[in-house]
């Protein structure tokens, strides 16, 4: 691509953008979604591509000579089928529990992190379970696809807990919201309150009910796009990659 931009006196950045598909062309069906544009004009300009000169060897710093490169990847984003229990506690802690496993990737805080923002638990009050046979069924971790597979999967199963939280709240003798319908409810930060009344005055769930509702998901391409700046010292042939690197994924 960058030899063609070079023989076309184009900019290679300008030249994918340019001829950047609209289908999937190895599949002629839509991309689900496809933000490769996004990601070369982002990376563009947090790395200052405007300034590079694309003649050979013009561009110098402290006697070597740079050179600015940029390349594109695409990568499969397969989504395996997935399953996640997420409890709510009665000590306004939340557990959110999967068969996956963490190889360093960050699954944990991930599946703490997607628990949090569905049910308003404080992150350090979710506790995550993984690595056991005996948890819902969860994805292999490879080729990228183990997050892409349990997010679904866990807001399913917040979801699921929340109105079953709220058919609690509205069912059980004594709670402020016996006489209400759980449509009337909402869930939000931790509280359990009426819609029409707003989260003000609501109450902290603990003291409801936990509950356990695994909920399967099936989840499509990764996208990703590199843009490096090399030095080299023309006389010795000595070559040296900086660290100097912009990096997107989406």
């Amino acid at each position: 691509m960058n030899e063609l931009a070079d023989q076309l006196k184009m900019d290679s950045v300008q030249l994918r953008i340019l001829n950047e598909p609209k289908i999937d062309e190895g599949e002629g069906i839509p991309f689900s979604s496809r933000h490769y544009v996004e990601c070369l004009q982002l990376g563009a300009e947090k790395f200052g591509w405007s300034k590079r000169n694309p003649d050979v060897g013009s561009m110098k710093r402290d006697g070597l000579t740079l050179g600015w490169g940029v390349g594109g990847a695409a990568w499969i984003a397969t989504r395996d089928s997935a399953a996640a229990n997420v409890e709510l506690r009665d000590d306004c802690t939340a557990r959110v529990a999967c068969g996956a496993q963490d190889i360093g990737t960050g699954t944990y805080t991930v599946l703490a992190l997607l628990t949090s923002e569905k049910t308003g638990v404080a992150v350090e009050k979710v506790e995550v379970v993984l690595g056991d046979t005996e948890l819902p069924l969860g994805p292999v971790s490879g080729g990228s696809w183990a997050t892409a597979s349990v997010v679904p999967a866990v807001f399913a199963a917040a979801d699921n807990a929340i109105n079953s939280l709220l058919q609690v709240a509205t069912g059980t003798p004594g709670s402020p919201f016996q006489n209400r319908k759980p449509d009337d409810l909402a869930f939000q930060g931790g509280r359990v309150f009426v819609k029409a009344d707003g989260p003000g005055g609501g109450v902290p769930f603990a003291g409801h009910i936990e509950t356990r509702q695994p909920s399967p998901r099936q989840g499509q391409r990764q996208i990703r796009r590199d843009f490096r700046q090399q030095r080299a010292e023309v006389f010795d042939a000595l070559i040296r990659l900086s660290l100097r690197r912009s990096h997107l994924a989406t």
